[in-house]
């Protein structure tokens, strides 16, 4: 008799056994084989007894039903087994033509046994060899923070929940010819990082799920991708599900989001003691840097640390808004408040900001909406629907970034630029990334790795009161504002390393924009440009900008940022209103 089931569609083979519940999977593009006789699952349960905990493959289970039918979403299976203890599993298998989606219920315990764990999938996602990687979207600010090279293995295991770790519910593999990818909607799962046979791989695991939901993964095959592909899967899957809207559909319901296009945000990011600060320096800050910097749009977050009395403040506004500066006074929802309930002690300064005419912006935290991680999903979305509540008596919502935010963010604060971000989110949310220096020589490597992603620049209250590096600032400035205003429609198509050591990247996005950075401490030279160290080129049809010693058969005797714009709307070849600028920096 026949035990395998096997299909075959769109770009891949999946092939299951029914008499041990091992599966195999191919790409069929480029003939990849992600799997050759993994096991589909296990369940871990405690015995109520004894407190013994056992892991179970799903194979070991005792098969109760199997069945297979043909429907409009694909081949179906259905699995029914029971576990140790009676405690039951339910498996479907959806085989579709662009992806594999498995479901697996098991969240009811027996009268002997509790449920733990259950993992699916493991040793799917795995690289073994040079030049592959696994992809891992993780909420910290490290560079690269999505990538696992072959000689990156650390020493102890990993793992990310969906609440608080991954800033996307997805993650996947890079392989020579071929990618995969793993997308979830399941609050209760979480990503590990597992060793096996040298190499390393992901695995999913369902926790323990007082709401007794399911645990859903998608499997998506990617002929030729890469990580850019991973993400680019995700984000398919959001617009197909119309969960993703970008800021153009936004700003025709509420055009004061236009505002942030090609802004550069200043705010006190880092707390500044009041004694530090010259005596008149606030309020003489805006019209000296106005005046030297050319800001375009600018805005101002009020500083909130400084000790200033209600009377102090007002002045400060109104001297900012006589030099054209765009104020706003953020309103702090931490995650002990209820979203929409502001502070008492913020209720005096708020309405003296409002009848000083300042626009209010909420800054709903990164732990006020997640919540506890034991929390319910129904927590989570009540959080949410709470967001939404707070846009109706603000002009706009800020928060950190991240999958479960950017439904309803207008922008966020983000420290380092990611690569899945600039995917998924960026014609949605305008991400203000942090310019807190004051000269290349204090990181000659930040401005780059900024520019490669296009995010709008955010500078820090403690960066606009040094009086060095004013150059630098002006001219980070002149080509991060009007790329912004530029290109804030387009997401990254494309981010390629340049060399093997991945020290000098390039990232196309849709509209055509282009930028390369050269992170080594040498030259890069190609025929096309001769980069040094910390330089880049960035070209959009309207703009280009370059920190080189020499672009085609041009040479260039020092170094300098040299910006040319179209102040016409024309691309740079056909326009007759060329803005060319050279900064030393």
């Amino acid at each position: 008799m026949n035990t395998l089931f096997r299909i075959a569609f769109g770009d891949y083979e999946f092939v299951l056994d029914r008499t041990n519940l091992t599966y195999s999977l191919t790409e069929t593009v480029t003939k990849t084989v992600w799997a050759t006789a993994l096991s589909l699952g296990w369940i871990e349960l405690k015995d109520r007894a004894t407190g013994a905990v056992t892991r179970t493959d799903f194979g070991e289970c005792k098969l109760i039903s199997i069945a297979e039918k043909m429907g409009a979403a694909g081949k179906r299976i259905l699995l029914g087994l029971d576990a140790p203890g009676g405690v039951p599993i339910d498996i479907y298998l959806i085989c579709g033509s662009k992806d594999i989606q498995l479901t697996v219920e098991a969240s009811r315990d027996s009268k002997t046994h509790l449920l733990e764990r259950v993992g699916l999938l493991p040793g799917l996602a795995s690289v073994c060899t040079e030049g592959e990687y696994l992809f891992w979207p993780t909420g910290d600010d490290q560079w690269p923070e999505h990538l696992f090279w072959e000689e990156a293995e650390p020493s102890h295991e990993i793992a990310g929940s969906i609440w608080y770790t991954l800033r996307m519910p997805f993650l996947g593999a890079v392989r020579r010819e071929s990618a995969l990818a793993l997308l979830t909607d399941s609050a209760y799962a979480t990503a590990r990082v597992s060793y096996p046979k040298s190499g390393m791989a992901f695995n999913w695991e369902y926790q323990r799920d007082p709401e007794r939901r399911r645990l859903d993964i998608r499997i998506v095959v990617l002929p030729k991708g890469d990580g850019v592909a991973i993400c680019k899967a995700y984000r398919d899957k959001l617009v197909g599900e119309r969960h993703h809207r970008t800021l153009r559909m936004r700003m025709r319901e509420r055009p004061q989001l236009e505002s942030l296009l090609g802004a550069v945000a200043i705010s006190p990011i880092t707390p500044i003691p009041k004694q530090e600060i010259p005596e008149g320096t606030l309020l003489a800050l805006p019209a000296r840097w106005q005046r030297v910097h050319e800001f375009p749009k600018p805005i101002v977050m009020l500083p909130q640390w400084l000790g200033l009395t209600a009377e102090q403040e007002v002045e400060l506004i109104h001297a900012w808004q006589s030099a054209g500066w765009r104020m706003w006074g953020t309103v702090s929802i931490g995650s002990d408040e209820p979203l929409s309930y502001t502070p008492h002690y913020q209720e005096p300064r708020v309405a003296a900001w409002r009848e000083a005419g300042m626009e209010l912006v909420s800054a709903a935290s990164y732990n006020g909406l997640m919540g506890h991680p034991d929390g319910s999903w129904e927590e989570m979305e009540q959080r949410l629907r709470e967001v939404r509540e707070l846009q109706t008596q603000f002009s706009l919502i800020t928060g950190g970034l991240n999958d479960w935010m950017a439904t309803t963010t207008d922008f966020c604060w983000q420290f380092d630029s990611c690569l899945s971000h600039a995917v998924v989110w960026r014609d949605a949310i305008v991400t203000f990334s942090s310019v807190a220096y004051t000269s290349r020589a204090a990181n000659p490597f930040l401005f780059p790795r900024q520019l490669l992603f296009l995010d709008a620049p955010l500078i820090t209250l403690g960066t606009v009161l040094e009086p060095i590096g004013e150059g630098f600032l002006a001219a980070a400035l002149a080509i991060l504002c009007p790329l912004h205003q530029l290109t804030f429609a387009a997401f990254l198509k494309s981010h390629r390393f340049l060399t093997p050591d991945r020290q000098v990247q390039e990232t196309l996005y849709t509209d055509g924009t282009r930028v390369v950075a050269n992170f080594r401490e040498d030259n890069y030279e190609t025929d096309e440009f001769l980069l040094p160290p910390g330089g880049f080129y960035v070209r959009h049809p309207q703009f280009e900008a370059h920190d080189a010693l020499r672009v085609g058969t041009v040479a260039f005797s020092q170094r300098a940022w040299r910006v040319r714009r179209s102040l016409d709307g024309k691309p740079l070849e056909q326009s007759v209103q060329v803005e060319e600028r050279e900064f030393e920096v």
